[in-house]
């Protein structure tokens, strides 16, 4: 059985007892169903087998002349508008030398410093370019996030990223990766990305890229799930 978001309640249900194996995007998700169930179960962290070689087989050409966040979610306008408005905001006033690439993006910013795309207006594997930090913020702290695609995609195309501590994220993203804020204010986050550097970007960019490389493979699932198969014997 695989869980992908919430788990509560989960333990309620019969048909949720009794699997052979338990698969969860993320350790708050598996810690959350091993105290709902209230029993010991095999189980297993396994991040989503999304396909990640288009990312992987370009070479991206990008501008680190100066910092450049770039977000492609359906947050724009849409889940939780007010939070990500007021943190746009905030980072567009308070950091003069930046450029924000938004996809898709809360509406009230035209500016040349913001560049704004409707929904899927760029494919993700292009959109991706204009940027050199991914940044990934679910404001609400209650939501349960599971392993965000757009993340892996990002990491796959060389980004760092540069997120808060929820879900996967707080699985994945370390210091040779990018910046997770585990607790965190505007000012700390205005503070963070004036202090990032160049050499920063790059090496993080080319370590996102290679754990992606590392760990996100449909082999690793199938071997999770029902072993490694050799595939001379078959």
């Amino acid at each position: 059985m695989c869980l992908n978001y919430s788990t509560q309640y989960a333990g309620s249900y019969d048909m949720v007892r009794g699997w052979d194996l338990y698969i969860c995007q993320n350790s708050k998700l598996l810690n959350n169903l091993i105290c709902e169930l209230g029993i010991e179960i095999k189980s297993k962290i396994l991040y989503p087998p999304v396909d990640l070689q288009p990312f992987l087989e370009k070479e991206y050409n990008r501008d680190y002349s100066k910092l450049n966040l770039i977000r492609h979610s359906s947050q724009g306008d849409r889940k939780y508008n007010d939070d990500i408005h007021v943190m746009i905001a905030h980072i567009y006033n308070e950091i003069k030398n930046i450029e924000i690439n938004l996809m898709p993006a809360p509406s009230f910013l035209y500016d040349n410093r913001v560049n704004i795309y409707p929904y899927n207006a760029l494919s993700p594997v292009n959109f991706l370019e204009l940027g050199n930090l991914f940044w990934y913020f679910v404001p609400n702290e209650k939501f349960t996030e599971g392993c965000p695609r757009v993340v892996l995609e990002a990491m796959a195309s060389g980004l760092p990223i540069i997120c808060n501590n929820n879900g996967a994220l707080a699985d994945i993203v370390n210091y040779n990766i990018g910046w997770n804020q585990v607790t965190w204010n505007y000012g700390m986050m205005t503070a963070l990305l004036c202090e990032i550097s160049e050499s920063d970007l790059r090496e993080k960019g080319q370590n996102a890229r290679q754990w992606i490389k590392e760990n996100i493979t449909t082999d690793k699932w199938v071997e999770a799930i029902i072993g490694k198969i050799d595939f001379a014997k078959t």
